[in-house]
């Protein structure tokens, strides 16, 4: 899919962080596909904790989200892992 149908994701400061597998927010698709519309980015009441990114689990087909969730961010630098300077 192009990346200009997916929203910047926001996410409430003052909320607490997700506990594990719990959603962090949603990309809705209803009527994106036959609308060319943008997604919209639909928040969870969490948010991840700084040591994580919200990223893609699920697709629920009877609600239309992707339904995203926290992953621990990966420890390895890009640049020492793929030998750039």
């Amino acid at each position: 899919m192009h990346p200009d149908l997916f929203p910047e994701q926001e996410f409430d400061e003052s909320a607490p962080i997700c506990a594990p597998r719990e959603p962090c927010g949603f990309y809705s698709f209803s009527g994106a596909a036959r609308t060319g519309s943008p997604m919209t980015w639909v928040r969870s009441w969490c948010k991840c904790g700084s040591d994580h990114d919200c990223v893609y689990s699920t697709t629920d087909i009877r609600s239309r989200m992707f339904r995203h969730v926290c992953i621990r961010k990966s420890p390895l630098d890009f640049q020492e892992f793929s030998g750039f300077e």
